[in-house]
């Protein structure tokens, strides 16, 4: 069976607006947009459904303590990665 290639420029394109998605900032014709890419596409689906469930939970937690510098440091460097790459890493 032929696999299509997947254009990755999309699930950056992605990527680089989901907490505006989630914080409700994105005009209607571009939600949906990133919705139809995320319904056909597993990566940025699983990456909007992960998304959403951690700011779920992050708005559940009551207290005053930042984020570890080391985790908000594996993050930043993630999202730098992925931004540079085009792609979205494996491990």
């Amino acid at each position: 069976m032929a696999q299509d290639k997947h254009d990755h420029s999309h699930c950056i394109k992605m990527f680089e607006k989901l907490s505006e998605y989630i914080d409700g900032e994105l005009d209607q014709a571009t939600c949906e947009e990133l919705e139809r890419h995320a319904e056909n596409c597993i990566p940025c689906k699983i990456c909007l459904m992960t998304l959403k469930r951690t700011v779920k939970l992050c708005k559940g937690i009551e207290s005053e303590e930042p984020v570890p510098e080391t985790l908000s440091d594996r993050m930043k460097a993630l999202i730098k990665e992925i931004q540079q790459s085009g792609t979205f890493p494996t491990k």
